[in-house]
């Protein structure tokens, strides 16, 4: 089931079922924050509620001036990454004896992390050994990842354009674990919705929610209806 947004007065895709392929978090952020004509939320949108699973496509460098839902083909695009075999058993567990590895970063996705209660825009990758999708919650992980991005793509890359694109991508995945400063209000505002603390608020599901932010401010419903329909279980 396709997920759409209204944006300029068209209907624009962002994603299918869970995964929103056509847009990244910082991406979609900003449309929101135009949505409702302020930095600082006071409606957290559909897509950003945590609770509810979305994942980001991951914002790669070469696409940052693209048009709002516009990205590089194919829709599950990846890129590689090498990792060597002592890093890959830190994330996995000790396993196959091959030297080196690859995963593929491919998606971000906002969680609250469960080793500590903070937030922060998860790495989403598939590796290429399992098949799988896995996500890394704590910042010592990523880190391990930004540096095998470093030790191999670059170091020794003569190539200054690949050399600032794998930069780009370090960055912008360690980016992700230093979010909760930055949106702490937002999550505050996300408990409050739905917090114990008002039983009212905690019957209302979403679509009766979005309808009360219609009429209150006098806008088309441009959220969509997300589907229930699970996709692949991650394995982290």
């Amino acid at each position: 089931m396709g997920e759409y947004v209204r944006y300029r007065g068209k209907d624009v895709k962002i994603g299918t079922c869970e995964c929103l392929y056509y847009v990244s978090y910082d991406k979609y952020l900003t449309y929101a924050r135009e949505r409702y004509g302020t930095s600082d939320l006071e409606y957290i949108p559909f897509y950003l509620q945590i609770e509810q699973g979305f994942m980001f496509r991951f914002p790669f460098p070469d696409e940052d001036r693209l048009p709002f839902g516009r990205i590089i083909e194919p829709h599950d695009r990846t890129v590689d990454i090498t990792i060597d075999k002592a890093v890959r058993d830190k994330l996995f567990g000790e396993g196959d004896m091959k030297s080196q590895f690859k995963i593929g970063i491919i998606m971000q996705k906002p969680v609250i992390r469960r080793s500590d209660g903070q937030f922060c825009v998860a790495l989403i990758f598939n590796d290429n050994i399992t098949g799988g999708l896995y996500r890394l919650e704590e910042t010592h992980e990523a880190k391990l990842v930004a540096g095998q991005i470093v030790r191999h793509h670059i170091l020794n890359e003569t190539n200054q354009e690949k050399k600032n694109f794998y930069r780009q991508i370090a960055f912008r995945m360690l980016k992700g674990y230093r979010e909760g400063q930055s949106l702490a209000q937002l999550r505050a505002k996300q408990n409050e919705m739905y917090g114990s603390g008002n039983s009212e608020v905690e019957k209302m599901d979403d679509r009766h929610h979005i309808e009360k932010q219609k009429e209150k401010n006098k806008t088309p419903d441009d959220l969509g209806e997300p589907s229930r329909k699970k996709g692949k279980r991650m394995g982290r």
